[in-house]
């Protein structure tokens, strides 16, 4: 399968809004952390010093984890709702 039709087929699946289950090395100067919505309630995961990126680096729930939707992050933490559990690989300032 060429490049671009593998493109095309990942762009459906996510298009389509399913789970595309990819998994993340963490790079030079990430951290994980885990941050779980236990019984699908919000949560405040804070982070000591300032956070300047965030990404999903494994999905632990049967949740899927929307970023926007059911995760983000700000300057001070990550937060999680709705049954996402996750590692996030966490870069600091």
């Amino acid at each position: 399968m060429n490049m671009g039709c593998t493109k095309l087929i990942v762009t459906i699946f996510i298009s389509a809004g399913l789970f595309l289950n990819v998994s993340f090395k963490a790079q030079a100067g990430e951290y994980k952390v885990l941050c779980s919505s236990d019984s699908y309630k919000y949560h405040y995961c804070r982070i000591n010093g300032q956070v300047r990126s965030v990404r999903l680096y494994k999905r632990v729930s049967d949740t899927l984890c929307v970023k926007g939707s059911n995760w983000d992050y700000d300057r001070n933490g990550i937060w999680v709702n709705k049954g996402c559990r996750a590692d996030f690989a966490v870069r600091g300032r």
